[in-house]
């Protein structure tokens, strides 16, 4: 029986925003977790799960593990995905299908926390994956660049190989501050507040805030306050998000600034998004590898 993975995501509207994801697949490849390994996009992204699936097929998959590259089983993983898989296992009546868990809470997404931290930079570099987005133009409409003078030219830093990093002075008291975009369904949020309890316990900030971007509160401006109130002279932030999508590339940038404006004695820094750690692979090999070992003799 020969193994395909299909790494199912939600894509964003973002050119290049799929990346990190490829990253992912390339790096599973390497581990020889199976002969195939596809990235499959619901939305914006190609290519589309329907894609993906039919490119394991091609490739000679007769089992596909299903792995959704999602932080929680929220709306996309519990009613979208089932529906997706509805239809592929119709085309495809002779391959075996199993479905992954999603990444969930593991400890290791606070190491991809603390990784994206010390890596932190000051604001020039804060929207680089939205300069960068033109030297992976797709030229379509949905993208926000879309026949802007950003889309039509790319840009120096797009065709660069800039690092996200530069060298820093030692910090005084240091608050880590998580941008989670937020979620009705109350669940949803409670793997990345066990993740904030996991950092505050190691102690390696002075204090860790959590700030949601929507439906959730407190609000980032909030937690930027609190960051404030509560001494710190340096805010570290880090997106809690798995795709370089207008909210990282463009939105949070925008939060930032404007605490850095209300704030101008404290020092603001932000990591990459956690999508761009190398742990999330890790994470995704041992929830493919636990729903083999669950399928073994199916």
């Amino acid at each position: 029986m020969s193994t395909g993975v299909v790494l199912f995501s939600h894509g964003s509207l973002l050119c290049g925003s799929e990346q990190a994801l490829r990253r992912h697949a390339e790096r599973l490849k390497s581990y020889n977790v199976a002969d195939i390994v596809e990235p499959g996009f619901l939305n914006y992204n190609s290519p589309s799960f329907a894609d993906g699936v039919a490119s394991a097929v091609e490739q000679g998959a007769t089992r596909i593990i299903v792995a959704p590259y999602f932080l929680a089983p929220g709306k996309f993983v519990t009613y979208d995905l089932p529906r997706a898989l509805q239809i592929e296992e119709s085309r495809h009546p002779s391959v075996k299908f199993v479905l992954a868990q999603p990444l969930g809470f593991d400890e290791r997404l606070a190491l991809a926390v603390t990784q994206s931290a010390e890596a932190a930079a000051s604001r020039e570099y804060w929207r680089l994956d939205l300069e960068r987005a033109p030297a992976h133009c797709r030229y379509e409409a949905a993208c926000p660049l879309f026949e802007t003078d950003a889309c039509s030219r790319g840009s120096e830093k797009a065709a660069s190989n800039v690092l996200y990093q530069e060298t820093i002075d030692p910090v005084g008291v240091e608050a880590l501050l998580l941008m989670i975009h937020g979620s009705p369904r109350g669940n949803a949020n409670e793997a990345a507040l066990q993740i904030a309890e996991l950092l505050r316990a190691q102690a390696l900030f002075n204090c860790v805030k959590v700030g949601f971007m929507e439906c959730n509160q407190p609000d980032i401006p909030t937690a930027i306050q609190s960051c404030v109130q509560s001494g710190a002279d340096t805010i570290t932030a880090v997106p809690y998000f798995l795709h370089t999508g207008t909210h990282v590339a463009d939105d949070l940038p925008t939060l930032l600034e404007a605490g850095a404006n209300q704030f101008p004695t404290v020092r603001f820094r932000m990591g990459r998004y956690l999508g761009c750690s190398p742990a999330l692979t890790d994470i995704l090999r041992d929830r493919i590898q636990d729903a083999l070992d669950e399928n073994s003799f199916v």
